[in-house]
């Protein structure tokens, strides 16, 4: 009786052994699958974010900007940015016209910020009476719209010219005037393919 006894209790241990083992099993199994889903669950985040902040895609509907951005050129746009900091002149923006978020963003240059003053005097851009840094000044202006007497720019207003100067709608438009912060979406920093262009980051 003793030893059938004995038996027993060693299938007893046995098996208790195995449960043990099986549970154990079980546990890593759970730790590695939570863990799956939150690496899954940050890069989907991560993801997100991104696209969020650095991804926002407007396409060139005119040739405002060329040469630096073609016709029907896709742009990335950057909206994290001016979260942090406001545009200075020479950005390259994104906006929608009038504030309207139902019609097609505008891609234009800062040519001048608030608090400034612009003119446009014998087709040279003047802003606070100094022509515009060389580096943006290019064929003289043919039209300077209102701004053939200075405009004196307010609180959170910018001054926006496209580099094809003389084929742009930009704030010397009456319609379209100085371009409200509220207006902006973002920085425009890269500029996708298109027909006989490269993928070039904007300057």
């Amino acid at each position: 009786m003793l030893l059938i006894h004995r038996k027993r209790k060693a299938r007893h241990t046995s098996g208790l052994s195995f449960y043990e083992e099986k549970a154990a099993i079980n546990v890593k199994l759970l730790q590695e699958i939570g863990l799956w889903i939150a690496s899954t669950l940050i890069a989907v985040f991560l993801g997100v974010a991104f696209v969020t902040a650095f991804g926002v895609r407007v396409r060139m509907r005119s040739a405002a900007m060329q040469p630096e951005i073609g016709r029907e050129t896709v742009v990335m746009v950057d909206r994290l940015s001016y979260q942090i900091s406001t545009p200075s002149q020479g950005d390259v923006i994104a906006f929608y016209p009038g504030g309207n978020r139902e019609a097609a963003p505008l891609v234009r240059r800062v040519a001048a910020v608030p608090g400034e003053a612009v003119q446009i005097n014998e087709g040279i851009l003047l802003v606070n009476g100094v022509p515009l840094r060389s580096g943006m000044q290019m064929d003289p202006i043919t039209d300077p719209g209102i701004a053939a007497d200075p405009v004196k720019l307010r609180e959170n207003e910018y001054f926006v010219i496209g580099d094809n100067r003389n084929n742009s709608e930009d704030s010397r438009s009456a319609y379209l005037g100085p371009v409200n912060s509220s207006w902006i979406i973002g920085r425009v920093w890269i500029a996708l393919w298109a027909d006989g262009e490269k993928l070039h980051l904007i300057k």
